[in-house]
């Protein structure tokens, strides 16, 4: 990292700025010119008057000014002889602990007291953190200092930035600037959590080999062949003389076993996301569809993901899970809009669809919800998501700031429970889960989607 060392404006503290002299000022000043600097210089200054006079008062003269003299170099070269080294990872997960390391280095002869800095990174809701060393660093040593921040402001490219030390002799005397500059970026990536499972629906339409079971007459007969088992096959279908022979687990495969084809639909216009950093919509949408999809590609089912200006097709696997987080990692917020829901055409039948929305009514989102009943009574299985982060700004906001977010939570929710009545005569599903920093989405989901979740065994 670059270094700049500011040195101290030694006669600076004795500018008498007249132009601004009233009684609050001229205590601000005189507040001001007090300091122990000061109080230095003066009793060197009158030691060295008075010595004309008594002689014995030039010794003191002589020992403050070779003080004076010593504790200028030594801050000095305390300053000069500072080097800083950050470490850390390139990459993070929002909401989770992120750990940043610094090689600390004193290469003077002096001991460098306990200190402390503030580091600007964005990756943080304040901006910047504080770094502390408490216990100072002996000469000719390098110490290493370790802090953990919190990822709270979001998923995204975050910048660590610049940062300033102060360094000064024992009695502050002659304190020395020193900046480090340097930029270093952080990939945030989406927050993934295990979710329960869902209850979906199932299509009837895949080829590949699932795990669920499709009630259609005649395909429970069909045999295709075996295979070694896999994590998540169920026990019904081991062929167990086949396994005693093999010394392996092997399970036969029918026809009616499949997969589903899930489509992860979200609302990320900008004029219609609430809240900020990790409380808000935006994040909250993203984290909450990628946690379903990891959970649903565990069981080898297919998933699309669609928004504004994200359209990820049908796959499953690893590779989709990467594509979906890098996708959502560097996303920004969408332009209006709903072109992104002629993707919805040509849906395999019976699919599953989980639409994930802020709560604010928007014309957007009323013409999407139009177009999921229609879906609806074509057979396909539609879960809404309404996103509520009124209760997480309300903790977080100032007083001056709660009583209009009271007033806009209670206005959204109402709005809202109107929209759910319609859902519900539609067959549609409405769960609203609130975005907060303390509760998680998952939790969330077990508390307000209880009736949503699949209780058979997995």
């Amino acid at each position: 990292m670059k270094k700049k060392i500011s040195a101290p404006n030694v006669f600076g503290e004795f500018t008498w700025q007249s132009r601004y002299y009233n009684f609050d000022n001229n205590f601000y000043f005189n507040a001001h010119l007090f300091n122990t600097r000061n109080l230095f210089f003066l009793l060197v200054i009158y030691s060295f008057i008075h010595g004309w006079f008594n002689h014995t008062l030039w010794a003191l003269t002589i020992s403050v000014s070779f003080y004076l003299f010593y504790s200028f170099m030594r801050a000095r070269l305390l300053a000069q002889n500072l080097q800083v080294k950050r470490i850390a990872e390139s990459k993070g997960r929002e909401k989770e602990d992120f750990e940043i390391h610094y090689e600390i280095s004193n290469g003077s002869g002096f001991f460098l007291p306990a200190f402390s800095f503030r580091q600007k990174f964005d990756g943080v809701q304040d901006g910047s953190f504080e770094v502390v060393a408490p216990e100072g660093i002996d000469p000719q040593t390098r110490k290493r200092l370790s802090v953990k921040v919190p990822l709270n402001a979001g998923m995204g490219i975050r910048e660590m930035g610049d940062f300033c030390m102060h360094v000064h002799d024992e009695l502050s005397l002659f304190p020395y600037r020193v900046d480090f500059s340097g930029t270093q970026e952080i990939e945030v990536h989406p927050l993934i959590v295990e979710t329960p499972q869902l209850i979906k629906s199932i299509s009837p339409d895949s080829t590949e080999f699932g795990f669920y079971d499709v009630q259609k007459k005649g395909d429970s007969n069909l045999f295709i062949g075996t295979r070694e088992y896999r994590h998540g096959d169920p026990i019904k279908n081991v062929n167990w003389k086949l396994s005693r022979k093999s010394m392996k687990l092997i399970v036969n495969e029918f026809e009616k076993n499949t997969n589903t084809y899930i489509t992860l639909l979200l609302d990320l216009e900008l004029n219609s996301q609430v809240g900020l950093g990790a409380i808000s919509t935006w994040e909250a949408a993203k984290d909450l569809a990628l946690s379903i999809a990891a959970n649903e590609i565990k069981f080898r089912n297919y998933v699309q993901v669609l928004s504004q200006d994200i359209h990820i097709p049908f796959g499953t696997g690893e590779a989709q899970m990467v594509s979906m987080e890098r996708h959502f990692t560097y996303h920004e917020m969408a332009k209006s809009g709903i072109d992104h829901l002629v993707h919805l055409q040509g849906l395999p039948s019976q699919s599953q669809i989980y639409f994930f929305c802020p709560l604010i009514h928007t014309r957007n989102i009323t013409e999407t919800l139009d177009v999921l009943k229609k879906l609806r009574l074509m057979g396909h299985r539609v879960t809404v998501f309404g996103l509520d982060p009124y209760q997480g700004m309300k903790k977080a906001a100032s007083k001056d700031a709660f009583a209009p977010l009271l007033i806009a939570g209670e206005e959204a929710r109402k709005q809202f429970s109107v929209v759910s009545d319609d859902l519900k005569r539609a067959g549609i599903p409405f769960v609203r889960l609130d975005v907060s920093e303390k509760i998680s989405l998952r939790d969330m989901i077990r508390v307000r989607a209880k009736h949503l979740i699949d209780m058979r065994p997995q």
